[in-house]
């Protein structure tokens, strides 16, 4: 009799070293998911004057300047307010262009028109995973841009940035991709910033591009 107790109390022990264990790994898992949110009043498109920095301008872009590797998952990195991979300038100077509001509008470097909305299976709340559907077209000719990386970089601020995510990109259509997750963690009006091929160096007509929307977070 004495042994069985002393079996069941040992396996009562391990199974709460488990849990303890199980329960302390979890909490520390920033990139663990909560699944999609559902809020009463979700977030979107910041309304705004339509995006005309381009006009009538439009870089070609050459592919072949690019030999990339075509990476479609990307680590989990904070926010670096003025520069990126791909740029070579000095890192004091900011190298992008304003936020755009809306739903649209060109990259920064007039390479790219881009339409951002929330992906259908989920809404823009806090503390949730936010998956976006982003089309991309090629500004001189308004082909669809296909087999691009897609990278979101979300910001409230120069020293908010959103939760860090292993976010990936995947072309659902010709020129459209499902981009995420990213997860806001407090409310406003934010900044999302998607980078395209960002394996590539910055010039003149490389593809590597990028335009950043204003998002609201209820």
């Amino acid at each position: 009799m004495t042994s069985f107790r002393a079996l069941g109390v040992a396996s009562s022990l391990a199974c709460l070293a488990v849990l303890i264990l199980t329960s302390s790994c979890s909490d520390s898992d920033d990139n663990k998911s909560p699944g999609p949110l559902t809020c009463a009043n979700p977030g979107g498109t910041v309304n705004g004057a339509a995006d005309s920095h381009c006009g009538s301008n439009a870089t070609t872009i050459e592919t072949a300047s690019c030999k990339g590797s075509g990476t479609t998952s990307f680590a989990p990195s904070l926010h670096v307010a003025h520069h990126d991979a791909g740029h070579e300038e000095d890192a004091g100077a900011s190298e992008y262009g304003p936020t755009l509001s809306n739903g649209e509008g060109d990259d920064d470097e007039c390479k790219y028109h881009v339409k951002w909305a929330p992906a259908s299976d989920t809404q823009v709340c806090a503390n949730g995973d936010v998956y976006f559907n982003v089309t991309v077209s090629t500004k001189v000719d308004g082909a669809p841009a296909r087999n691009v990386p897609v990278r979101p970089d979300s910001f409230l601020n120069d020293t908010h940035p959103s939760v860090p995510r292993t976010t990936s990109s995947s072309e659902t259509s010709p020129g459209v991709y499902r981009v995420g997750p990213v997860r806001f963690d407090a409310a406003g009006n934010w900044t999302v910033r998607f980078h395209f091929h960002e394996e590539c160096n910055d010039g003149e007509h490389s593809p590597h591009g990028h335009a950043a929307f204003y998002v609201s977070v209820p």
